[in-house]
């Protein structure tokens, strides 16, 4: 299934437009579809759409995507994500990773009040 078309069913499954969609994602009903006639759309509005119907991002590529010089292509070799530069994904697992330790470290705390 291409981007648009888990999308469109997604709208479907929810009862909303394409229209209130790209409203709800702040990007216009004509943008969204300028995404699906070139098969690619930033990162940030997928993760919007993603987040607006409670799926992980990983639901719109095929099983077969890997990551191709900075995009994620299907299984078409279709692009679907741009902008996604080496440097921030390294980024954004550093924070992941600390937010990680932080969480550890606050679970290690409150089992130790529990055990008193």
């Amino acid at each position: 299934m291409s981007l648009e078309e888990k999308i469109k069913s997604l709208c479907t499954k929810h009862k909303i437009s394409i229209k209130k969609l790209a409203a709800e994602i702040m990007m216009s009903d004509a943008n969204l579809y300028k995404c699906f006639k070139r098969e690619s759309i930033e990162t940030k509005h997928l993760e919007k759409i993603a987040s607006y119907f409670g799926v992980p991002v990983g639901y719109f590529f095929d099983e077969v995507g890997e990551p191709m010089g900075g995009h994620v292509q299907n299984a078409n070799g279709k692009n679907i994500i741009q902008s996604i530069g080496e440097m921030q994904c390294r980024q954004e697992l550093a924070a992941a990773n600390k937010k990680i330790m932080e969480l550890q470290d606050k679970v290690i705390r409150l089992q130790e009040k529990i055990n008193k």
